[in-house]
């Protein structure tokens, strides 16, 4: 059977990889971090010798692995067993993109991999920070859509660009006046280490960040971290020094830019974006509804999972996790918990978390489970397993809740009834 259009790219998308030039990050060799990617069908595997069964000799070398790799859970740098560290890609959600865009993305996590290699300061963001950034903040939210501005003018015109940049400094300094210390925090290191990865993935494509000022403003923090950082960064590079070495030692983006042109005063809105930031917030706060909408109308069975004690979350994707106005997390693809005598690991299926702290889970909601999904006894624990799905808990009580779906109360007083909080 003749390889599908997307197996094909991402073979083309490989050689690129290790074609790649080495200048695009100080001591970063794309071509010699080893790769991982699943196509829909098979996960291949490049650079790097399984150390496990159940691999197989690639016809165009390297290594397949029939369905997806159980530790590929995201796009992100992988640990294999034995300890080796990967680049991978989710592919089979990418099947848009051209075999030049799948080697950028590719490169991106290859950096990832430099990263862990390569402990550093710059590298070191708290995820859970970002939940609690204030998304809907008009003020906040403005000062970021003029700032965007002001960055994608000094990417756009080299010979003033100097100019531009102390504007977006200017801003940014006003907008984290208003932000607790932490967000400002999170936002300087989320720069360094996703933002950098962006860099390194657009000097890969020849290209600068793309920065939109009504379109960063509604971004979550993150996603702005990453066009901003990668902004930040490719300003730096005009400046020609050694501005990486300081970077790696911890000094954020927008401090070191600063110390070399400079910051100016404020300037006046532009008159373009004086509603940005309201109309922000009210994006942010429809885009919230809406995925609780379509995660409420999500067909299929669903699974109801009360703990009596709060267990750990011990994986998330951070790309995919949203705080909802209601006080639940949207996990949109990946979600793993342990807890005493069970587990709970989803891939590719939704669930709303409930806890006293974003790392500790008492209630859980899976939707839109397939329909042939069968549950079972294995010694005393119920299981849920399938592709993607995999549940073990002690059962207190079982409850079918008539549309194909349970809820299970896990480590629940006796007196604790079905669908109440134990």
């Amino acid at each position: 059977m003749p390889p599908s259009p997307l197996s094909s790219r991402l073979a083309q998308a490989r050689r690129q990889v290790r074609a790649a030039p080495e200048d695009l990050w100080p001591g970063f060799r794309p071509a010699e971090v080893p790769l991982l990617s699943f196509d829909g069908e098979e996960t291949h595997l490049t650079g790097a010798d399984p150390q496990e069964a159940g691999w197989h000799p690639h016809p165009d070398g390297g290594w397949r692995w029939p369905g997806r790799h159980p530790a590929l859970v995201a796009n992100t740098a992988v640990t294999l067993p034995g300890g080796a560290l990967a680049a991978g890609i989710l592919a089979d959600g990418l099947a848009e993109l051209d075999a030049r865009r799948l080697a950028a993305l590719l490169v991106h996590e290859a950096f990832h991999v430099h990263q862990a290699a390569y402990p550093s300061p710059a590298w070191e963001a708290d995820e859970l920070d970002g939940l609690t950034y204030p998304r809907t903040d008009p003020g906040v939210l403005h000062a970021r859509a003029e700032e965007a501005a002001c960055l994608a003018a000094a990417l756009a015109h080299p010979a003033d660009w100097k100019a531009h940049a102390c504007h977006a400094l200017a801003w940014r300094q006003a907008r984290f006046a208003a932000l607790a210390p932490e967000h400002v925090r999170y936002e300087r290191r989320m720069e360094t280490r996703e933002g950098l990865a962006h860099f390194v993935e657009t000097r890969f494509l020849d290209e600068v960040s793309r920065l939109d000022g009504e379109q960063d403003a509604s971004a979550t923090p993150r996603e702005w971290a990453y066009r901003s950082g990668a902004a930040l960064a490719h300003l730096l590079a005009r400046v020609g020094d050694k501005w990486q070495a300081q970077v790696l030692a911890g000094t954020a983006l927008d401090e070191a830019l600063g110390a070399r042109v400079g910051v100016a005063e404020r300037p006046s809105p532009r008159e373009a974006l004086r509603g940005a930031g309201t109309q922000a917030a009210a994006k942010t706060a429809a885009d919230l509804a809406a995925l609780e909408a379509e995660f409420r109308a999500l067909p299929g069975p669903r699974l109801v999972l009360e703990l009596g004690e709060p267990w750990p979350v011990v994986g998330f994707d951070p790309l995919n996790l949203h705080a909802l106005p209601g006080g639940a997390l949207l996990h949109r693809r990946y979600l793993h918990l342990r807890g005493p005598g069970g587990e709970v690991e989803l891939v590719g299926f939704p669930a709303l978390a409930w806890g006293d702290s974003p790392l500790r889970a008492h209630r859980l909601e899976v939707a839109g489970l397939p329909l042939d999904l069968q549950p079972g006894l294995q010694g005393d624990r119920w299981q849920l397993g399938g592709e993607g799905v995999r549940v073990h808990v002690a059962p207190g009580t079982v409850t079918p809740d008539g549309r194909g779906g349970w809820t299970v109360c896990s480590g629940c007083a006796p007196e604790c009834a079905p669908g109440r909080l134990c």
